[in-house]
């Protein structure tokens, strides 16, 4: 009888810590129009298929890099692949869920292009860690300035505070070209919902689940 008993708790350990080491608990989003209309809606129902409830939390670009790196995360409602070069403990789960064109403004009587980025007298502002545009801004003499959000990068744009911004559009919902603003092209990015590696075994379900959320999604 003891020994039975014994058994039962051992199995009812030993199966509390797999569920809990192999559950998704907490991801993050960041607060984007576009994600929280429509791609935080497409990973919600790809894991409730999959009877999978987490906790989604709105993070900023820069706390989630920190957040990330202390593991605190288990993984992201969507981000370009560039991420994983800085976080190699996250992995891409297929298949794209969209396209980001990423975007240099300038303000009108600026040219607007890469060589903006070798002039030392010229501000530009972006949101996110520098580390982000890494690739972008290497051993470049334009003055970078952090801001928290895109709002907020927005409104010192207006005010002339900075001579550039670097935006983020999502192709899926945005128009660029009807903006009628001074634009430059830096790169276009596909769009993956990303996990930890620990929960690589939920790639092939996770990934059906979402390409039938994506499919059935209206973007307009």
């Amino acid at each position: 009888m003891k020994l039975k008993l014994l058994l039962t708790l051992f199995w009812a350990c030993h199966s509390s810590v797999a569920t809990e080491n192999n559950s998704i608990n907490v991801i993050g989003y960041a607060p984007h129009p576009a994600i929280e209309q429509h791609y935080l809606q497409i990973v919600k129902e790809s894991y409730a298929r999959l009877g999978i409830y987490p906790d989604f939390i709105p993070v900023s670009d820069k706390r989630s890099f920190k957040m990330l790196s202390q593991n605190r995360l288990d993984g992201l409602v969507v981000r370009t692949e560039n991420i994983l070069n800085e976080q190699d403990n996250y992995i891409s789960v297929p298949p794209s869920l969209g396209m980001v064109e990423v975007t240099l403004i300038c303000q009108q009587s600026i040219a607007c292009n890469k060589k903006l980025f070798d002039d030392p007298n010229k501000i530009l502002g972006l949101v996110a860690q520098e580390a982000y545009y890494q690739e972008l801004l290497t051993n470049k003499a334009i003055n970078v300035y952090e801001i928290g959000d895109y709002k907020r990068m927005e409104q010192m744009f207006e005010q002339n505070k900075l001579d550039a911004m670097i935006m983020v559009f999502d192709l899926n919902t945005q128009n660029i070209t009807s903006l009628g603003l001074n634009t430059f092209t830096l790169a276009k990015r596909k769009g993956f919902h990303m996990i930890h590696k620990r929960f690589r075994h939920l790639i092939p379900n996770l990934t059906q689940s979402l390409s039938t959320s994506l499919a059935a999604h209206k973007f307009n």
